[in-house]
């Protein structure tokens, strides 16, 4: 019975052996180990909103289709449509099977009405000239000679005098539009006036009429008192505005009033301004360019954001054209938001 267990068994190994020799194996040509693709049970639809909302992660199954999301919203901004590609070149197709995962972005454009609208019923209540009149007088303290010269300014803040029982609007300008330049030398006296979106003009308060000034950040606070026309104040933004981000650019250049352009922030630079004093003007750290146009005058206008909070103080401009006078600035110039803040911090 033994013996015949073992001739079994050898049997059985005689056959898998003749097997084995029957059949052909592939060697791989390297070390590596094949890989075998197997769908994804579920993919990942991912969506960007761009308009300050967290993007969003969702989970389908392979191969399934995603249903398109409710329109987003952003304060300002239509809905444009949702895109395959950050730069907004092809639209998704929300009838396509998803087998990858993918991004999705949406796409806004400027809700130029609406911002209009916003900006020349509130927001241009807080924009105001500045007059600066350099002046001498006469024995008995007439006007003989003056020039005047001006530029723009924007209401940041209000509050009570310590000193009185008056309320008071807060101008941030340039330091340069305030400055006694050498071309004003000859005169002895300076008075500032601030003019309001309706033409109504207040002194400058204090007896030096500047609260604070200061050339490395080419800006100056001016306070002057309420009256019955209830004025506007635009908040600052904490942070600086992004390239290419959209911005409004408000100011009053060449005597015009009010006048509200439109751009975007097209780099950060260091820029020498032309002609000028460092005592007027010192800035040295990197300004906003941007594309929104300007001219002289504009000097201490605001630009806003599309939230319409303040984003930076225009200070310069720049042409190819030899005589500003008779140009727009094809970019302007603005001191960020950033650097405003910290010159409140430290002067206000």
């Amino acid at each position: 019975m033994k013996k015949l267990k073992i001739t079994t068994i050898y049997i059985l190994l005689l056959c898998f052996s003749l097997f084995l020799s029957s059949c052909s194996f592939v060697k791989p040509t390297d070390d590596s180990t094949p890989v075998v693709s197997i769908p994804k049970a579920t993919v990942c639809v991912t969506l960007v909103y761009n308009n300050g909302n967290a993007d969003s992660k969702n989970n389908i199954t392979y191969n399934s289709v995603f249903t398109e999301p409710t329109k987003p919203t952003r304060n300002n901004y239509n809905f444009d449509n949702w895109y395959k590609d950050s730069n907004f070149k092809n639209t998704y197709d929300f009838s396509s099977k998803v087998t990858t995962d993918i991004t999705i972005y949406a796409k806004w454009t400027i809700d130029y009405p609406t911002v209009q609208n916003t900006i020349s019923t509130t927001h241009i209540r807080a924009c105001v000239t500045v007059e600066v009149e350099f002046y001498n007088t006469n024995t008995l303290g007439g006007k003989t000679e003056w020039k005047i010269k001006s530029g723009s300014g924007v209401i940041f803040e209000t509050g009570k005098y310590s000193n009185s029982s008056n309320n008071y609007y807060a101008v941030l300008t340039n330091n340069h539009v305030t400055y006694k330049s050498a071309e004003y030398a000859k005169y002895s006296n300076r008075s500032i006036t601030i003019v309001d979106y309706l033409g109504n003009s207040y002194p400058a308060n204090g007896s030096d009429e500047i609260s604070a000034n200061d050339a490395a950040y080419d800006l100056s606070i001016i306070l002057f008192t309420k009256k019955t026309t209830e004025l506007y104040v635009i908040k600052p933004a904490a942070k600086n505005p992004v390239i290419n981000q959209e911005l409004v650019a408000i100011g009053q250049p060449k005597g015009q009033a009010n006048t509200i352009t439109y751009g975007t922030v097209s780099q950060y630079s260091t820029v020498q301004v032309k002609d000028s004093s460092p005592l007027s003007s010192n800035v040295t750290f990197p300004i906003i360019i941007h594309s929104a146009p300007g001219a002289g005058g504009s000097s201490g206008g605001p630009i806003l954001d599309m939230n319409l909070n303040l984003i930076g103080i225009n200070y310069a401009g720049s042409s190819t054209t030899a005589e500003f006078s008779l140009s727009a600035f094809e970019c302007m110039c603005a001191i960020p938001i950033e650097k405003v803040n910290e010159f409140l911090v430290k002067y206000f």
